[in-house]
């Protein structure tokens, strides 16, 4: 990013806008700044069938962190603690939220397995601001906010469809409890879908492809049966 660029953003989302609501109260500064928050996050843009392994964290998720950093640092100074882990919190659940609302976003209809191996990438570093940003009283274990989205992805890089499914309702054995049947079946029909329409490139025989296609329409068809039943 240009210096130019990043003076529009310190523009945009100046601390002048942010320290007046902070004096309006929790309610009136939490509605701006998660605003702001959803605002940068609007500009996303995946290639969710991409190629190339990525390289690093996504240019909107640095933009983002970048944005919620500065304004905790004036979060901290208040005194009402209570109130402190409050906002905090809440905007790592909404920028949570908004990361998996894209993931699953039904107008893009199709992703790879490398596009989810970017979008690992910026999970890890959002896991990585949640271990650094001192919410007081908050431990990081104990925080659930990217706990969803981390074994999400990972089901799907591991490709264990089939154990999720088996072992779903048996807490003991379950490997990615805070994942829902229907996020799973809403980001298997886009790899799915790509296999289908020859979107991305699969080293296999046309055989091979096919029972691909069959497998996955057999997991897709036991998951909205989990779904149903919840």
């Amino acid at each position: 990013r240009t210096d130019s660029e990043d003076g529009q953003i310190s523009r945009l989302y100046g601390l002048s806008t942010f320290k007046d609501a902070l004096q309006e109260g929790e309610e009136s500064f939490q509605m701006k700044f998660l605003s702001q928050v959803s605002l940068i996050l609007d500009g996303a843009n995946y290639d969710w069938l991409s190629k190339a392994a990525p390289t690093g964290p996504s240019p909107y998720l640095l933009d983002t962190l970048e944005y919620i950093r500065a304004r905790y640092d004036a979060i901290f100074t208040l005194p009402n603690k209570d109130m402190v882990q409050r906002l905090c919190v809440n905007c790592l659940r909404h920028l949570a939220q908004a990361m998996e609302k894209l993931l699953l976003d039904p107008s893009s209809p199709f992703v790879s397995m490398e596009g989810i191996r970017r979008f690992s990438v910026d999970v890890a570093k959002c896991e990585e601001f949640l271990a650094t940003c001192r919410v007081p009283g908050l431990k990081v274990g104990s925080a659930p906010m990217f706990i969803g989205l981390r074994q999400l992805v990972d089901l799907f890089m591991n490709q264990e469809w089939a154990n999720y499914i088996t072992e779903f309702k048996n807490p003991t054995l379950n490997k990615y409890p805070y994942v829902k049947p229907r996020s799973v079946a809403e980001l298997l029909t886009k790899l799915k879908e790509a296999d289908r329409q020859k979107k991305i490139k699969l080293s296999l025989s046309a055989a091979a492809k096919k029972d691909r296609q069959k497998y996955l329409e057999l997991i897709l068809k036991r998951l909205r049966g989990l779904d149903e039943t919840q």
